[in-house]
């Protein structure tokens, strides 16, 4: 994937107009928290997988996001999901969202999905053309 296995990767920031998340796009990165943004429409298979440091994913789709069972394998023990206002029972008896989280909130717990860090940051906006998932940004160090 496009950015696998870029374990100092610690922070993510996705445009809210991205449309797809590639197969094994952040797979192994050190990423701790993801906004999954209110117009992405897939996600690939093993894309956040081996992301251990991966804690909360916050999902601002106003619709259920139905997910793959890989999406999310190996990511860090006992990782909260955020969920949008009266979508929680869906996502809490979801099979496969019910398989890496161990807790699920509805809300969001961030005003929106900038980060501050001394760390990596990646800013990217994406263009989903029929095949690819295109990566325009930057890493700041």
């Amino acid at each position: 994937g496009a950015f696998s296995g870029f374990s100092s990767l610690t922070n993510l920031v996705l445009n809210d107009d991205l449309l797809s998340i590639g197969k094994e796009a952040f797979m192994g990165c050190g990423i701790t928290t993801i906004t999954l943004t209110p117009y992405l429409t897939s996600i690939g298979e093993s894309a956040f997988s081996k992301c251990r440091n991966l804690s909360e994913v916050i999902v601002t789709i106003n619709e259920f996001f139905p997910i793959s069972l890989s999406v999310f394998t190996s990511i860090k023990s006992g990782a909260i999901l955020y969920t949008p206002y009266s979508q929680l029972d869906k996502y809490n008896t979801d099979y496969y969202w019910r398989q890496y989280f161990s807790k699920a909130i509805e809300g969001e717990p961030y005003k929106n999905n900038i980060f501050t860090t001394s760390q990596s940051v990646v800013h990217i906006v994406g263009v989903y053309n029929g095949c690819h998932l295109i990566f325009f940004g930057y890493i700041v160090q």
